[in-house]
């Protein structure tokens, strides 16, 4: 597993805590990786996966809040 270049959010869900990391890639030439972790759950995603994933959650908070208007 590659080396934790940054932490690039913080935040609180549910009263747990969840850090999101910008990690190395684990061999040469393959994608950096993103961990969303907390004391009990751990999501390691290539960072192209959570652009798309981060993508997605944000247009469909968009499109909620047109449709609540």
């Amino acid at each position: 597993m590659g080396e934790k270049i940054k932490d690039l959010a913080k935040y609180r869900h549910l009263n747990t805590e969840y850090l999101i990391e910008l990690n190395e890639p684990p061999n040469k030439g393959e994608d950096y990786r993103i961990h969303i972790q907390s004391e009990k759950f751990r999501l390691d995603l290539p960072k192209k996966d959570y652009i798309k994933y981060a993508l997605t959650v944000l247009s469909a908070a968009k499109r909620l809040k047109e449709n609540k208007k």
